[in-house]
């Protein structure tokens, strides 16, 4: 039987330098950006505005490989 746990949104990663010296670095899982905040998508294809999307996820990929 499999127990599902809730994720959380930020975890801790531990980077060594060397044996004496470590760093705790606060690493996000996702990051979440507003909308109002947005106003240029920058791809491999060049930017694009926030509203062109819909368009380029529906050119670039399946409707079955994106949920909006």
């Amino acid at each position: 039987m499999t127990s599902k746990r809730r994720q959380r949104a930020v975890y801790y990663v531990v980077c060594r330098f060397c044996e004496r010296e470590e760093a705790r670095v606060l690493a996000p899982r996702y990051d979440f950006v507003p909308p109002d905040h947005t106003t240029l998508f920058i791809t491999n294809l060049g930017g694009s505005s926030p509203s062109y999307m819909y368009r380029l996820m529906s050119e670039l990929y399946d409707p079955k490989d994106y949920n909006l």
